[in-house]
């Protein structure tokens, strides 16, 4: 599998990442970006900078050594997703209170709970269609915290599951939706090394219905 690189230099790679493909080394003899990377760019040195859930495809930056990878600081991370229903209001902030449980969810909880962690992501209701029975929205998100499963479990928590993520409550009846329809569309981060404000997109061109 050949990897679709939108920028690489002495520092690091950017690059999007495949649904289904681990974005850190795997435990199994799966591909995992890691070693696609050390494969395709013919070098060792791969470091990870931040992460996306498995079946989340999108925009990721990859450091080439240890120093980029202490100070690479992202600076804006945009996604986009398709959800089953409407949010109420066009564009607002979803703030909550989140905790990981043992069976790798992450849910709404108390703030006084051991162990939760503050989430906040901003929105914007870019589109609406009615489709096979079924009210749906593509929405833009900054994501402001960058918790465990966040865009999903807060979305989902009141009521707007996104498409085909059967983890956090989609039905999809008579549906087979594969992959989840969340994809990290937008990367902003100071280059480590010039300083300099670097910005990539992915156009994720998956359709609403």
């Amino acid at each position: 599998m050949n990897l679709q690189i939108l920028y690489q230099d002495k520092d690091l790679v950017v690059v999007i990442k495949p649904v289904g493909v681990s974005s850190q080394e795997s435990h199994d003899f799966n591909d995992d970006m890691v070693s696609l990377l050390q494969k395709q760019l013919g070098r060792d040195d791969i470091y990870v900078v931040h992460r996306l859930d498995q079946m989340v495809t999108g925009v990721m930056v990859y450091a080439l050594n240890k120093e980029t990878a202490g100070s690479l600081r992202l600076n804006a991370k945009r996604y986009q997703a398709i959800l089953d229903g409407i949010p109420r209001e066009k564009k607002g902030t979803l703030t909550d209170w989140l905790v990981k449980g043992y069976d790798n969810k992450s849910r709404v909880c108390d703030p006084k709970t051991k162990g939760a962690r503050d989430a906040k992501l901003n929105y914007r209701v870019i589109e609406n269609k009615f489709v096979n029975g079924h009210q749906r929205s593509r929405v833009d998100i900054e994501l402001v915290t960058g918790r465990h499963h966040q865009i999903r479990v807060q979305f989902a928590s009141r009521g707007w599951p996104v498409v085909g993520d059967v983890k956090y409550g989609y039905k999809g009846e008579g549906e087979q939706v594969c992959p989840i329809a969340l994809a990290a569309v937008e990367l902003e981060f100071a280059h480590p090394r010039s300083k300099k404000v670097m910005r990539f997109k992915y156009d994720w061109n998956r359709d609403i219905s």
